[in-house]
């Protein structure tokens, strides 16, 4: 499970962009309580799921990619939370009907390209 950013649509043109940021192995307290496949599943793993994340207002922050719809999508909105006030996650439309057999999904965005997968 990991996650990397690849688009930063909110960093201004004098501060360090946050592309290429991507998740890495647990250290200090967390990992105390993490067995060590837990600590190495924490670290991205090329993973081609695409997801964005998003403010309150809808407003774009970050496009990543993640290795898994679960666990990666949890630890990236997580980030995007912390570091800078994301409250909602969603994935690309062609993934999510290929990672579940076209199953329909209620909340589509106004483009028709995105799932509101995490709010």
């Amino acid at each position: 499970m990991g996650f990397r950013v690849t688009r930063d649509y909110v960093s201004e043109k004098n501060e360090k962009s946050q592309v290429g940021n991507e998740s890495v192995r647990q250290k200090g307290f967390n990992a105390m309580f993490m067995t060590e496949e837990e600590l190495e599943q924490s670290a991205y793993h090329g993973g081609k799921i695409k997801v964005r994340l998003k403010d309150d207002d809808g407003s774009v922050y970050y496009h990543g990619v993640v290795d898994d719809i679960d666990d990666s999508c949890e630890l990236f909105l997580n980030w995007g939370e912390g570091f800078a006030g994301c409250t909602s996650l969603d994935l690309y439309k062609a993934d999510w009907d290929r990672l579940t057999n076209n199953r329909e999904h209620p909340y589509l965005s106004k483009d028709g390209k995105w799932y509101n997968y995490i709010s």
